[in-house]
Formats: C-alpha cells, structure tokens, sequence
C-alpha cells in the first residue's frame, strides 16, 4: 500500500534554514548536534553555510547610513504618482 501522507522529516531543508543560527551560535544542544551532523555529511550544505559567511563578512564592512535610507525612501514615496481615494463607504453617499 502507498503511502498517503509522508511524515518523513527533510533533514537537508532543516538544517539549510537554521544554517544563520549555527552560524551566530544560537542553537539549542539538540539543534547544534543535528546540524553539525548533517554538515559533516552534506558537501552542498558546507557550501552553503561558507557563502552565508562570505555574505555576512562582506556585508559587515558597509557603512550604515540610516539618515541616508530614509532620506532616499522619502524622496521614493514623495515621487509616486498619488493615489486614489478609497470609494465612499456603502453608506455614505457622495454630495
């Protein structure tokens, strides 16, 4: 008989989404033993993890310009076509 639903665990999807955590060092015992396990089997997961740590060690080197980013998201937002107002409530008719 087939099976009709499949409640095996993907270990390969698990461990690439807590790839961040094991990287900062904030899994739980458990969570670190099963995903150093995995990596030690999985080639395609390393090399995930090594381009997180590339992107991570890139990134941190950018400057953070706060005033910067909301001056450009001001200048996006004041640059939009206005929108149109909202139809008038079922209610409520227009004069």
């Amino acid at each position: 008989m087939g099976r009709i639903l499949d409640f095996s665990r993907d270990r390969h999807a698990e461990t690439r989404m807590l790839l961040p955590w094991y990287d900062s060092g904030a899994l739980e015992p458990d969570e670190l033993q099963a995903v150093e396990a995995h990596l030690a089997a999985c080639a395609e997961c390393r090399a995930e993890l090594a381009a997180e740590r590339r992107l991570e060690a890139e990134v941190a080197d950018l400057p953070l310009d706060v005033d910067a980013g909301w001056a450009a998201m001001r200048a996006l937002i004041e640059a939009a076509p206005p929108r149109h107002a909202p139809f008038a409530s079922a209610g409520r008719r227009a004069k």
